[in-house]
């Protein structure tokens, strides 16, 4: 098989713990693209915070945002497709979030907005270098995606049982600390599948790679699904192969696997 596009999640998968890629696999992947083969990122993150990945690779490829709620051209960042949550939808999570005095993030036209700073907050600033907004306006039209950050066993728990009644939402933990709520219609295979469509690329010719449980629709979605060795139990469960891992040159490895020198 010929295998024509590589999705790739970035955090955990792509990127080692100090969120850099080594230059080895950023070269192979420019030399695969030379040959015609499309390299996708796929993100949980903002535009803003892709934006130094996507201008490592030499051309414009599509680039999936916010967790399969945004598409956009990486280069040119031409929009293809936008998904927002439901107004009242954003209104009803933020309100339960707050009730039980929870910290959140959300994002509206790639501005993103806080409740309070603190230490989780201070942590996610870090990694994203975007200082955010303190949300004083009330405003939850358009909102792309929320976060609530707490302890991860009371998310998994809040995730089974708080927010089953909203049918348009998708909810899901993306890291152990971070609950994420996108539009229903918006996930990473979906937007991977829009894409491939658009590309007039079969499923079978399709790789993805991820290491996180919003990564399993991708990861089986594809011709061939690759789990990282620190992926969650559930993700390498639905994986065609487990690589090695983020800070080992996982990537590095399937591209060995899947597509010759």
């Amino acid at each position: 098989m010929k295998y024509k596009l590589i999705s790739c999640d970035l955090d955990g998968t792509l990127l080692d713990d100090d969120k850099n890629v080594e230059k080895r696999i950023i070269d192979r992947i420019n030399d695969l693209t030379k040959d015609g083969v499309w390299f996708v990122i796929a993100t949980g993150r903002p535009y803003t915070g892709t934006k130094r990945y996507i201008d490592l690779l030499d051309k414009d490829m599509p680039v999936i945002l916010y967790n399969g709620s945004v598409i956009r051209m990486g280069k040119s960042n031409k929009l293809l497709f936008n998904e927002s949550l439901k107004e009242k939808d954003a209104i009803t999570i933020i309100k339960r979030i707050k009730e039980h005095n929870g910290t959140y993030i959300f994002w509206r036209f790639e501005e993103r907005y806080v409740n309070k700073i603190d230490e989780y907050i201070t942590s996610y600033v870090k990694i994203s270098k975007v200082e955010p907004k303190i949300d004083d306006e009330n405003n939850y039209e358009n909102v792309t995606k929320i976060i609530w950050f707490n302890d991860k066993d009371k998310l998994k728990e809040y995730e089974k049982t708080m927010f089953s009644d909203l049918e348009d939402v998708n909810c899901f933990t993306s890291m152990p600390t971070y609950l994420e709520f996108v539009n229903k219609k918006a996930s990473k295979e979906k937007a991977l599948d829009i894409v491939c469509k658009s590309l007039d690329i079969k499923k079978e010719e399709v790789i993805a790679i991820g290491d996180g449980n919003n990564d399993i629709g991708m990861i089986k979605y594809g011709g061939i699904g690759l789990a990282m060795s620190n992926a969650s139990s559930e993700v390498k469960k639905e994986a065609d192969n487990v690589l090695s891992s983020n800070n080992s040159g996982g990537v590095m490895q399937a591209l060995d696997l899947y597509f010759k020198k």
